[in-house]
């Protein structure tokens, strides 16, 4: 049996400006030992692999190095999911930080738990404009919930993946694998081991330090355009996932799951209509059959914008986006 109480996964992919920081913020000297960092180097042509090893060098029982082939960032993470050994997993992005003191606290924390998914808040860091963002929620802290003690579709980004650490063996009951060289799956990361999930705790600690502004981020909008067939796959996964598990879970989670999805599509077709006129009306096309055809929760479409949108000729409803845009 493993003495490690936390796996925190590193993908890393031209990051050496990032990584230092990032490694140095998981140093707690008292607890090197229960910690297992694996610093996934995934095909990484600039100096992260050398930064690597200088503390691997230094804590050859906390820092472990992977070096593959470039697979994405999502093949990173099986990979370090494929060799965790801790209790709890936890990823971390090789581009942002977990505070120090949250950190020490959170181990501390952990320490004494035995349940299935722990979660902190976190801090949006916006370096260029210096400024942050905590992002919280809006439950007591320090108190061990069932799934169905509190309603959870009331919580807002209650399933962010910066916030959350799952109890290892989660993952290997729902059979985890992402779909490599595919953006966004950090929704998949999120939300698959949750359908396996039947108890949390929330400390209020502002323990991930996410980076927004970095030149390449998978999430500006030039950038969710030419992926945007990643955005239709994640939901695909997530949906048939919820499909294969409706039947074994709580009403309560059942209906964060329908929440979700409906949230999720709603986003994929904004995205989809701020292309230009004649791409937008050939992928709006494409997502309503694949929905026609796929997707048979008629929760999923409930919210009036979905309904307007699948049933509202392309022409005009983009004469209508174009109108309300003037307004603003």
């Amino acid at each position: 049996m493993s003495d490690k109480l936390l796996t925190i996964t590193i993908p890393v992919y031209n990051t050496e400006e990032y990584l230092p920081k990032c490694l140095n913020s998981l140093i707690i000297d008292e607890y090197m030992d229960i910690l297992e960092v694996l610093i996934v180097i995934d095909g990484s042509p600039d100096n992260s692999l050398a930064i690597a090893q200088e503390y691997a060098q230094k804590y050859p029982n906390t820092f472990i190095i992977i070096n593959k082939e470039n697979g994405g960032h999502s093949s990173a993470i099986n990979k370090g999911l494929e060799l965790a050994t801790g209790k709890y997993f936890k990823l971390l992005d090789s581009d942002d930080w977990f505070d120090k003191d949250s950190f020490k606290v959170f181990i501390e924390k952990l320490q004494g738990l035995d349940i299935d998914m722990v979660m902190t808040d976190y801090v949006v860091e916006y370096v260029s404009q210096n400024k942050q963002e905590l992002v919280g929620l809006n439950i007591s802290e320090n108190t061990i919930y069932s799934i169905d003690q509190v309603d959870i579709t009331k919580i807002q980004n209650f399933l962010a993946m910066h916030r959350i650490a799952y109890r290892t063996s989660l993952f290997k009951e729902v059979n985890f694998k992402l779909p490599e060289k595919t953006f966004y799956t950090d929704v998949l990361y999120a939300h698959l081991p949750f359908f396996k999930t039947n108890s949390f705790i929330y400390y209020k600690l502002p323990l991930y330090r996410y980076y927004i502004g970095r030149e390449g981020q998978s999430m500006n909008l030039a950038n969710l355009f030419r992926n945007k067939s990643h955005l239709n796959l994640v939901f695909s996964i997530l949906y048939k996932n919820y499909i294969l598990y409706k039947n074994s879970i709580s009403i309560n989670k059942e209906e964060y799951f329908l929440d979700f999805l409906k949230g999720y599509n709603l986003y994929i077709f904004d995205i989809l209509l701020k292309q230009p006129y004649s791409i937008a009306k050939k992928d709006i096309k494409q997502r309503k059959k694949y929905l026609k055809r796929e997707v048979l929760e008629s929760k999923i479409y409930a919210p009036l914008k979905i309904r307007t949108i699948l049933k509202t000729p392309f022409w005009l409803l983009k004469t209508l986006l174009f109108l309300k845009k003037i307004k603003k």
